[in-house]
């Protein structure tokens, strides 16, 4: 969750050329998701168990983190606003 609110505003503002509206949307639809998947992941433990499900979340995060660009060359670390200069 933490990544999710600090890269946020730079991805929605440089890759998607948002605007605060879009930096709303995303974390609303982040907060969604993990609300989704919360309510559904005890159904999930008594069907298959909790080994494979975690297994399969701990491949999904190492092939996330394997798979990143470098942040050092993709951040600039600047807010959105609502009027772009220029």
């Amino acid at each position: 969750m933490f990544d999710v609110v600090v890269n946020t505003v730079n991805y929605v503002c440089d890759t998607l050329d948002g605007t605060q509206s879009g930096v709303a949307m995303l974390l609303a639809a982040n907060g969604f998701g993990t609300m989704l998947v919360a309510l559904s992941l005890p159904r999930v433990f008594d069907r298959v168990g909790a080994r494979p499900v975690l297994l399969t979340g701990a491949a999904t995060f190492v092939t996330g983190l394997v798979a990143a660009p470098n942040p050092r060359e993709t951040t600039n670390f600047r807010a959105c606003h609502p009027r772009r200069v220029g």
